[in-house]
């Protein structure tokens, strides 16, 4: 046989092998273009949706850090904004079926505010016709809460204010950490490193054992109407919760959504971006009876009698600033 045919043959034996490889990486391209839509488009709606925690009722109140503690969140008004970004990106436009058949591929909707977290997630309940049901529902709020080996219970929040209960005393208290050391013997309150290391994780154990639980239901329940896929947590890493937790915010957990012959699974984080703003605290060395003031988060052996908004109220009720690197340090 000549070269020429040797070539044909090989052609001939070859042609099925690069045809399936042309179409195996067509799909790949269509998978990754399709991965990199959804991710925009899930963002996108978690960023929108987390805006919403700075609408207050009150026209009068500036959207703030301190403004967050104080107001309650419109979980409603929330899930609309999302739903409303996630049709409009996902197609959906108005069609109510395929908005409740996306809610499929959605195990749990959190929002993490300031002192405590929703889900929005499969629950089952009771119809107005008494049967039983299940769709997608909000949660109340859990709370950050933990309890010491002495039965000290803290109820945490995204920054150092904390609620307390002392065992010893038999009552609660509350304000800042380095306020409540003076207060209390209680040994977490007297260490700020311990007190912030406790803090994170109890705040990420409780979410992450909450949304465990969420998806493990909502993998039940669509395997009962006949979905063969396995939801699962999602693998995210310790310091990427931390950082989660560092503001009030929005994430959303989305598994399922076919995609060629795969399947997308991710997740998405909205943060409302709040600054937080520093607490003045006015303070008295017992030792001389001087009175100072300087910005929470700072170190030093006085004892804390009232906090102000800024610098100047604190200066005008005949307190002295002191900054951090004059005291025992930061945290």
């Amino acid at each position: 046989m000549r070269i020429t045919d040797y070539s044909i043959l090989f052609v001939i034996i070859m042609f099925p092998f690069f045809w399936v490889y042309s179409l195996h990486g067509t799909d790949d391209l269509m998978v990754m273009r399709l991965e990199q839509k959804y991710n925009q488009s899930i963002q996108t709606a978690v960023q929108d949706a987390s805006q919403m925690m700075h609408q207050n009722e009150d026209p009068s109140l500036e959207a703030s850090y301190d403004s967050v503690k104080l107001l309650k969140v419109d979980k409603d008004l929330l899930l609309e904004r999302f739903m409303q970004t996630i049709s409009i990106n996902f197609g959906l436009g108005n069609d109510l079926p395929a908005q409740q058949a996306f809610l499929t591929y959605l195990p749990a909707l959190l929002i993490i505010d300031y002192d405590g977290f929703y889900l929005y997630r499969s629950t089952a309940y009771t119809d107005i016709s008494g049967n039983e049901a299940e769709k997608h529902l909000w949660t109340e709020k859990k709370l950050y809460v933990y309890e010491d080996d002495d039965g000290n219970l803290f109820r945490f929040t995204l920054d150092d204010y904390v609620h307390v209960y002392a065992q010893g005393a038999d009552q609660w208290i509350d304000g800042y950490r380095n306020e409540l050391q003076f207060l209390t013997s209680v040994p977490l309150l007297q260490d700020a490193e311990s007190f912030e290391n406790v803090r994170r994780q109890v705040i990420v154990s409780t979410i992450q054992e909450h949304l465990a639980s969420a998806i493990t239901y909502h993998n039940d329940h669509v395997l009962r109407n006949g979905n063969a896929y396995q939801f699962t947590f999602p693998a995210i890493p310790q310091e990427e919760w931390y950082n989660t937790i560092d503001d009030v915010g929005v994430m959303a957990f989305i598994q399922g959504i076919p995609v060629g012959d795969q399947y997308y699974n991710n997740y998405a984080f909205g943060s409302g971006r709040l600054v937080k703003k520093d607490v003045i605290i006015g303070a008295i060395d017992e030792l001389t009876g001087s009175k100072y003031y300087y910005k929470s988060g700072c170190e030093f052996p006085y004892r804390p009698v009232e906090r102000f908004n800024n610098a100047k109220e604190a200066a005008a009720s005949g307190y002295y600033e002191r900054t951090c690197y004059e005291g025992q340090g930061s945290f």
